[in-house]
């Protein structure tokens, strides 16, 4: 790793240590101090750090915990070794042709840690890591193609139950071995991708009262656009977390959402909302999106939510 010094926003006057880590395919990639602060705030908890700050007196309670990690060298530390590790990992895929928020990048997924760096190969920040977050099924979706698969499904025998639940036991049992069902046999993990990513999206339509109160309490002015970013943060990982465990644990309840309602217009809506989110920040020579954006994005979704 090699330490520099530089600036994060040509417009800013603060100068800022930048760290290069090298990933596994010989890329090399910046770390700016800012950009460390912004994801040990964000998702420090995600990357094993377990150092919360305390509810603000005005933060309003929801189903889904928000977190904010307190802001140190050693927590710092912790996020930056682990972004490390995600791109030096030889098992990290590689997504070269990726659009990060409209710029052109490059994404690796550690599937080990189901973690992601985003880096702009292109634009201002080019070069630059500019996503490290956890990653649901349907944003990795996003980054791989699903659709000559299709016909695949159309000539399953057993009922889509029976074949979603025998897919999720064969995976589960191969990762107590180490093995994933994407290297094992990629045309099985397809199809459970397609369950697993139908399962998540009528979740998320199932807690749509939590992302409903959520935008009118931000459009009504009762939150500050921190407060809402990092709350539909928590929210859309927190349903992500709680499929996590059902996962694992073969829950019977998975089927309840496994109903061929086409709602991927909504999940594209609540994964592009996250980004934004992700991407808003109190420092505004970080902060990528703004209270506009923020205020636009609730209204979207109110109006979504509303007409389903």
């Amino acid at each position: 790793m090699t330490v520099l010094s530089s600036q994060n926003n040509p417009s800013s006057s603060v100068e800022q240590n930048t760290r290069t880590m090298k990933a596994h395919d010989g890329f090399k990639a910046k770390l700016t101090d800012k950009s460390a602060s912004h994801y040990t705030s964000k998702h420090g908890n995600k990357f094993g750090v377990d150092d919360p700050l305390p509810p603000l007196p005005n933060q309003k309670p929801t189903k889904y915990k928000q977190v904010r990690t307190r802001l140190n060298k050693e927590n710092q530390a912790k996020v930056r070794k682990d972004i490390e590790s995600i791109l030096s990992n030889p098992k990290s895929d590689v997504y070269t042709d990726v659009s990060i928020r409209g710029i052109q990048g490059r994404i690796y997924h550690c599937p080990d840690t189901n973690r992601i760096v985003g880096i702009h190969t292109e634009g201002e920040f080019e070069g630059q890591i500019m996503k490290a977050q956890p990653v649901s099924d349907p944003q990795l979706d996003f980054l791989r193609e699903l659709n000559k698969f299709d016909e695949l499904l159309n000539y399953l025998t057993m009922s889509m139950e029976q074949k979603f639940f025998k897919l999720l036991a064969y995976s589960n049992e191969l990762k107590k071995t180490n093995k994933y069902l994407q290297k094992e046999d990629p045309e099985a993990f397809q199809v459970l991708l397609k369950f697993l990513v139908t399962i998540e999206e009528n979740f998320h339509y199932s807690e749509k009262h939590e992302y409903i109160n959520l935008a009118k309490d931000f459009l009504d002015d009762q939150i500050t656009t921190d407060d809402f970013s990092r709350s539909f943060m928590a929210i859309y990982e927190g349903i992500g977390e709680k499929l996590g465990q059902m996962k694992r644990e073969e829950s019977v309840e998975l089927a309840n959402f496994l109903n061929k309602t086409d709602r991927c217009r909504l999940n594209r809506l609540l994964a592009s909302i996250y980004g934004s989110c992700d991407s808003f920040s109190l420092d505004p020579d970080f902060s990528i999106s703004d209270e506009k954006e923020l205020k636009n994005c609730a209204q979207i979704l109110l109006l979504k939510l509303q007409e389903e």
